[in-house]
């Protein structure tokens, strides 16, 4: 906790980040929250994966955007402050544990299966210890996977918690339906079939198909597990390359269509899916996220 503190004090003597983040808007602290937990969240992901300076790194970033969070707290942004500090609180404390591990401290695993997995390590056998270095590792990338998604829904309007949905439990998926679609269903049989093994990961019940049609072209396609009914993209976002963001307790898709060859100009839809068929919240049109 020391350590913390006193590196949050040399942050703000060298960079006096923290009187900065005190004249920020509200919506510029979300802006700024969104970006730096984006940020920590990549950092993050190379320093499980055993990279000591990028840990080093994590537990600065963790620390700035935990004093960004404490600024939204104090001004009673909910949203972006107090409710979304716990799922950065248990990464910055995985972030030395995992330091640790990489240079070899392997009694760090012992700590992290009570932190991540609330299970002490010593109940574990020698091959249950590594399957739970394992699961530790998904349990603390999901926590920070989780950090940003909460972070950019709170800097977005239109929120996928503002769409829940129940995730289908239904037990077996019922078989595609290969009739009809653009391009035709029964073209990609293969692709349709093999997608709906796995769980739902969109709206409850759906499965994604990404089919690549050339370069800088793209299809996409959802299979209803319930029904086996298969819903194509809306026809005007079709054939060309997208980023998408969902979730499977959602109705929500938010899509980034790519309209140029050079990937500098997008089209922003925000759709809901409702009886198998999309419906349009939100257009709009503008450059294109850097990556």
């Amino acid at each position: 906790m020391f350590r913390r503190f006193l590196v949050l004090a040399i942050a703000c003597a060298v960079t006096t980040g923290c009187n900065s983040s005190k004249s920020l808007s509200d919506s510029e602290l979300e802006a700024r929250i969104l970006k730096d937990t984006f940020e920590l969240q990549g950092v993050f992901n190379s320093c499980i994966a055993g990279d000591v300076q990028k840990c080093e790194d994590s537990i600065d970033k963790a620390d700035a955007v935990l004093a960004l969070q404490d600024e939204a707290c104090s001004r009673s942004i909910e949203s972006a402050g107090c409710k979304a500090k716990p799922p950065i609180e248990k990464v910055a404390k995985a972030i030395p544990l995992y330091r640790d591990l990489a240079k070899g401290d392997l009694t760090a695993l012992k700590k992290l299966s009570t932190l991540m997995l609330d299970k002490p390590s010593g109940e574990l056998s020698d091959n249950e210890r590594v399957d739970a270095a394992v699961e530790a590792a998904d349990r603390a990338a999901e926590a920070a996977d989780v950090a940003a998604r909460n972070a950019k829904q709170d800097a977005d309007p239109i929120r996928f918690d503002s769409y829940m949905t129940e995730v289908f439990g239904g037990g077996e998926a019922a078989s595609p339906i290969l009739t009809g679609g653009n391009p035709p269903n029964s073209r990609y049989k293969a692709a349709i079939e093999e997608a709906v093994m796995d769980d739902p990961v969109y709206a409850g019940s759906y499965s994604v198909v990404r089919l690549g049609c050339g370069t800088a072209c793209e299809f996409i396609k959802f299979v209803n597990q319930k029904n086996g009914v298969v819903v194509d993209l809306p026809r005007d976002l079709q054939a060309s390359p997208h980023d998408i963001s969902h979730m499977d307790d959602s109705l929500l898709l938010k899509v980034t269509t790519y309209i140029d060859s050079n990937l500098t100009n997008c089209r922003f839809d925000d759709l809901v899916i409702e009886e198998d068929k999309f419906r349009t919240v939100r257009n709009s049109s503008g450059p294109c996220p850097s990556h």
